[in-house]
């Protein structure tokens, strides 16, 4: 019989294999962000690492934010009058009612 550790460490060794080609895609999409912003990024998209003077980890947030305007034609500002967020807890309160059985206070 496996150990519990054991039975973790197969189960998030298969979930990193299940996510890593759509790891793979994030990590181009950000990447061409990038270069279309300026920057020189060389990804090896095998192992996820991106050398060089590439995107950075304080890079990311910026990068996601642009990468989503370019793809939805409006950025986080313009759709944030849409997504007021008493609403958007109000939904979250309601999918963790149905979902979970949760009662958020």
């Amino acid at each position: 019989m496996e150990s519990c550790p054991d039975q973790v460490c197969a189960a998030l060794r298969g979930l990193s294999e299940a996510l890593r080609p759509r790891a793979r895609v994030e990590l181009a999409t950000l990447s061409a962000t990038f270069r279309r912003l300026g920057g020189d990024v060389h990804s090896d998209l095998h192992s996820g690492a991106v050398s060089g003077a590439g995107v950075r980890p304080w890079d990311l947030a910026y990068l996601i934010e642009q990468s989503r305007a370019s793809i939805l034609g409006a950025d986080e500002a313009e759709l944030s009058q849409y997504l007021e967020l008493g609403r958007c807890l109000e939904g979250i309160q309601m999918v963790f009612a149905r979902a979970f059985g949760l009662q958020v206070s």
